[in-house]
Order: C-alpha cells, then structure tokens, then sequence
C-alpha cells in the first residue's frame, strides 16, 4: 500500500506551510508516503481518476487563517495499492 500527497505548486506556499498542508492530507501514518508537485489542474484530475479507480482520496481545504484564501485547495492524497496508485501519479515530479 502506498499514499501519494499532490501539492499544488502554483500558490507559492512557504515551506512550512506546504509541510502543514501535507500533514492534514496525510491519512495513513503507517503506509510509505510520498510528495509530488501538482497544479491546480492536475491536482483535481489526479483526484477524480483516483476517485473513479476505487482509491480513497482526501483533499485539504485552507481555512485561510495564513497564507492562501479561505477555501484554497491546497493538496490532496491518494491511497490505494501501489500499481494503482502509481497508474495516476507515477511520471509527477517529486516535490
């Protein structure tokens, strides 16, 4: 089992704050994680193939407390099997 968190990198998120948005997406805290670099556009495709694959997915929403505006997505994650997983997310780059 594998999870993938997609991090938009078109929101220019400082590092501590991408480090807290991959924390609230992370859903599984004993399965191998890995980050890679979304847009806003891949982020949401990445996310409905998940969806539509039976993979479970979660996307983060910004309280817009910092950094982004209320309601932001700023990053999701997908779980599932590793080829599956990999299917969908394995030619994104690493973050």
């Amino acid at each position: 089992m594998k999870q993938v968190i997609l991090m938009r990198n078109d929101l220019n998120m400082s590092v501590g704050k991408m480090c807290a948005q991959a924390a609230h997406a992370s859903r599984q805290p004993y399965s191998p994680t890995v980050v890679v670099s979304v847009d806003e556009t891949q982020l949401t495709d990445c996310l409905k193939k998940a969806e539509a694959a039976g993979l479970a997915t979660y996307a983060v929403t910004d309280a817009g407390h910092t950094e982004v505006p209320e309601g932001t997505v700023t990053c999701g994650s997908i779980f599932g099997k590793d080829d599956k997983v990999n299917k969908i997310t394995g030619a994104l780059p690493l973050l």
